[in-house]
């Protein structure tokens, strides 16, 4: 049995870019793990199946899990199955990676318990394949992350500072936001070089000061509860 934790994150700076060919969105965004997470536990077996023991989320091949599984399976030609159990904690549609995680858990899950050794970064990159956040959730820590979230940076990250997360009661999915956001000509500047500095300096107001997110101008006319 394998056991991994799914960790959330959170974005400290998100600027968007215009929509590609592709439906994506070119991103810049430091993001950063926090202490928040899912857990998922891995058994092997003849086939692929999943269970929620805790929380809600989709069940069987709606859950991204269960896409992660199949893709790791293809890409690395192992021929086996495995039972996935998941204990979710992390709040859906909340920006926060849940669903992400836990298909960045089952991939880093699949690759200890397949023995196949690849590295986090040829796991991420496989990663890129299931969603824009799956690569950062896949490594974990803190990184810039570009491109559409596949270009990965290190950064000096800061353990321990306190975060207060709160959720209201709306769900806004990743699709409306960004349907939201390409219907919004203003965009700010970036902030991306000014939270990193503040991240290696250990300074609490600069990195205050550098917050930025380009949802919020259109996310908090739509919900004003944000």
């Amino acid at each position: 049995m394998i056991a991994e934790k799914a960790y959330a994150k959170i974005n400290l700076t998100l600027s968007v870019g215009e929509k590609r060919e592709d439906g994506y969105h070119e991103i810049d965004s430091v993001m950063h793990s926090i202490s928040l997470c899912d857990e998922v536990t891995l058994t092997e077996a003849g086939g692929i199946s999943l269970s929620i023991k805790e929380g809600l989320a989709p069940g069987g091949k709606a859950n991204l899990m269960w896409e992660a599984a199949e893709l790791f399976f293809r890409e690395t030609g192992f021929s086996g199955g495995v039972h996935m159990e998941l204990v979710k904690q992390i709040p859906s549609e909340a920006g926060m990676g849940g669903g992400s995680s836990d298909a960045a858990a089952v991939l880093r899950g699949l690759n200890r318990m397949t023995g196949q050794q690849l590295s986090l970064m040829a796991l991420a990159d496989m990663g890129a394949k299931l969603g824009a956040d799956v690569p950062f959730c896949v490594a974990g820590g803190c990184r810039r992350c570009e491109g559409i979230g596949e270009k990965l940076i290190p950064l000096a990250g800061w353990a321990g500072l306190p975060v207060v997360i709160v959720r209201p009661g709306v769900s806004i999915s990743t699709g409306k936001a960004y349907g939201l956001l390409d219907g919004f000509s203003r965009r700010r500047a970036g902030t991306a070089e000014s939270c990193i500095e503040a991240l290696k300096n250990k300074d609490r107001a600069a990195l205050l000061a550098s917050l930025s997110n380009d949802f919020e101008d259109v996310l908090f006319k739509a919900e004003p509860v944000l």
